[in-house]
């Protein structure tokens, strides 16, 4: 098992490695704009808050030196710890952006010792000419999958999130939709898997569910038999037959 960790660790590194030169995260700036990755992100950030970054008042060190938090949301170092980024660096960052005028202060009006921080109309224009551009950076990337494989790096990417703890991975609700080509073959595989591993039972299992799917797309007649696959962000979760 450590054999097995210790391959996984040089497979990480190496598609990082991979990935970071793919992007341009190695450039001076992101996808050739003004901003460095890290003041990219922080400029998402305070678009993307569904309520409005505030500043406490901090004495002469101006409100952008001080520990500004969200209203009645998540405080300014949340978003420190969610980029990781030094509390100082974030308050230069917001220095920055202040100086350009892509954010602006006013008072709280429900607590007038507080400064609520937003983006500025130009801010905002920012922003959107900075994701208009990473999308199509994106798009380029992807340009060379073929259409029959982009689900299965959609759900190579949702699956890595969710392995490694992604908080924001997909939370969709669940879909039911008629079975197709394929389907009848994943039902059998996760059977399979899922008695070997709770019940123990071999791959003598298996085959039986392997000759019972083959029996149903054999017999299969619509209006009569059904399948239904249960999809979470386009992955099968479960499954009902009924014959």
């Amino acid at each position: 098992m450590l054999d097995e960790r210790n391959a996984l660790v040089a497979d990480v590194r190496r598609f990082n490695r991979f990935y970071t030169r793919t992007v341009g995260l190695l450039d001076e700036t992101l996808t050739q704009s003004a901003f460095t990755l890290t003041e990219a992100r922080v400029l998402f950030e305070l678009g993307h808050r569904s309520n409005p970054a505030s500043a406490e008042i901090a004495g002469e060190r101006g409100f952008l030196a001080g520990a500004f938090r969200l209203e009645n949301g998540p405080a300014a170092s949340e978003i420190s710890r969610q980029l990781r980024v030094d509390a100082a660096y974030l308050t230069r960052i917001l220095r920055k952006f202040a100086g350009q005028g892509l954010t602006e202060a006013r008072t709280d009006p429900a607590d007038r010792r507080r400064r609520v921080l937003s983006l500025t109309s130009r801010g905002e224009a920012a922003l959107a000419r900075l994701q208009a551009a990473a999308d199509r950076d994106t798009a380029r990337l992807i340009e060379s999958v073929p259409d029959d494989r982009l689900h299965e790096l959609r759900s190579a990417l949702r699956k890595a999130g969710e392995l490694l703890g992604d908080p924001t991975r997909d939370s969709s609700e669940v879909t039911l939709r008629p079975h197709r080509v394929g389907d009848v073959g994943w039902v059998v595989q996760r059977q399979a898997q899922l008695y070997a591993e709770e019940y123990g039972w071999t791959i003598e299992f298996e085959a039986m569910l392997a000759e019972i799917g083959a029996d149903f797309i054999r017999n299969f007649v619509p209006g009569r038999d059904f399948c239904w696959i249960a999809e979470r962000g386009g992955d099968p979760v479960g499954a009902v037959f009924l014959v």
